[in-house]
């Protein structure tokens, strides 16, 4: 044979070669995911088929989410997967004193994220019928709805946790509002007199009387009982209230957190009993106080 020849036959070895090799080489599939996609899986014993989705396979169902669920109809093929990923893994082992496992047929059924899929599974003997990845593929539409739905779960589950937190917090405040209440009913009062009464007339003639009689300390709490009475034609609407005091003579004059629990409506002629409460160490030895009542018809002050 020439030297020629043996190039040409030498060329058609290899060229046979590489296409065997590629003909052999792992293959992969792309299947569209529907709310029913059915798909048939040829599967060669020792080889296998890795199914791929476009989202983690969660079985909890967390928060109205659609679990994952997966069921095979025969023991002949295996399935096997990790927890928080996103692959199944379909086999069917030959037995161990070998044989032909040809033939074999069985059932895949997969539910998760409101897709089912029914796969056919079939154990051959050529493994270029074999496709070693299947890979599910969402349309836009179908990916951004997953996207929102996870959205919304996740907000939803941000809302619960930020609800359980406020409720927390509330009873915290209860409790140790109801450990301030029998602190206070274990300290003996003492009380500062006051008996102070100042008039505002607005505008319109309407008066409101601001009266306070006297403040109770406690430890550190403070209490000031106020008493305010509407001269009015119309309904008084009570804004806000403040507190003001000044620690000295030519100290300058601050405001003091307090809280007030009072009638924040009064009828013409009405006289309610209010109180400020505070949470101040001195209180009691102030230089001097002033009670600012903020109202629809406008201010009201009393200083003592």
């Amino acid at each position: 044979m020439s030297g020629r020849g043996k190039a040409v036959l030498l060329f058609v070895a290899l060229y046979a070669s590489v296409t065997h090799a590629a003909e052999n080489s792992p293959k992969k599939i792309h299947v569209a995911l529907q709310e029913f996609t059915t798909i048939t899986i040829d599967l060669v014993p020792d080889l296998g088929t890795r199914l791929v989705f476009p989202f983690v396979l969660d079985e909890t169902g967390k928060d109205g989410a659609i679990p994952f669920t997966m069921n095979i109809t025969n023991p002949v093929f295996h399935a096997d997967r990790q927890p928080g990923r996103n692959i199944v893994v379909i086999t069917a082992p030959p037995p161990a004193d070998g044989g032909d496992m040809s033939g074999y047929l069985g059932d895949l059924f997969i539910s998760v994220a409101g897709y089912n899929i029914t796969a056919r599974l079939r154990t051959v003997k050529d493994w270029r019928k074999q496709y070693d990845d299947v890979v599910f593929d969402l349309s836009e539409d179908d990916r951004q709805r997953l996207v929102d739905d996870e959205v919304r779960r996740r907000s939803g589950v941000i809302e619960e946790e930020f609800r359980r937190k406020q409720a927390d917090l509330d009873k915290e405040a209860e409790r140790r509002a109801l450990a301030k209440v029998g602190y206070l009913a274990m300290q003996g009062a003492r009380e500062s007199r006051v008996r102070e009464k100042a008039k505002q007339v607005f505008p319109n003639g309407d008066q409101l009387v601001l009266y306070v009689d006297t403040v109770r300390g406690y430890g550190p709490f403070s209490v000031i009982p106020v008493e305010i009475t509407a001269n009015t034609v119309g309904a008084v609407q009570i804004i806000d209230t403040k507190l003001f005091g000044k620690a000295s003579s030519d100290a300058p004059e601050q405001e003091i957190p307090a809280s007030y629990h009072m009638t924040r409506r009064l009828e013409p002629g009405d006289t309610i009993t209010g109180s400020v409460s505070v949470d101040h160490p001195n209180i009691m030895d102030m230089y001097s106080l002033k009670l600012v009542v903020l109202t629809d018809k406008g201010t009201a002050e009393l200083k003592w």
